[in-house]
């Protein structure tokens, strides 16, 4: 478990960096730093205020998906796996809307999702997203690579 909590707080930023700037909403210097530093009330709070004005801007398609998985991430690191889900719900609804099945953003976002709902003691509800996660990593990288794992 200690493995998993040590990718998720380097997964943020990861995730932030796998999209081209100028297609998405890119998170502020601000939410970033709180994430570092374990400040996820600060992080979230930063982080709400980006997508509000990203949703704004109307700007359409991804452009804020890297803000609504950072939510997700934030939330479940602040322990709030309910507002966690929700979070993973709105990005993978847009992802599944604008990404194509093998984009590499929908493995991170079903596994942030599956990661949640667990997170809530509903380990059935949660597996089928962990499995869509490995299909499609499995789908993308060679075998044996421990991406998969």
């Amino acid at each position: 478990m200690e493995m998993v909590r040590r990718f998720t707080m380097l997964a943020l930023p990861m995730l932030i960096a796998a999209a081209p700037a100028s297609q998405r909403w890119k998170p502020d210097a601000a939410s970033i730093a709180a994430f570092r530093a374990g400040d996820m009330a600060k992080a979230r709070a930063a982080l709400e205020v980006e997508r509000a004005r990203c949703e704004a801007e109307a700007r359409g398609g991804d452009s804020c998906l890297d803000l609504l998985t950072a939510l997700a991430e934030v939330a479940r690191q602040a322990g709030d796996d309910v507002l966690a889900e929700r979070w993973a719900r709105r990005a993978l609804a847009v992802a599944e809307a604008h990404l194509t099945e093998a984009h590499p953003d929908r493995s991170m976002i079903l596994l942030s999702l599956g990661n949640a709902i667990s997170g809530q003691g509903r380990w059935a509800d949660s597996e089928p997203f962990y499995r869509r996660a490995v299909g499609l990593r499995e789908a993308a990288l060679p075998p044996g690579d421990p991406m998969i794992a």
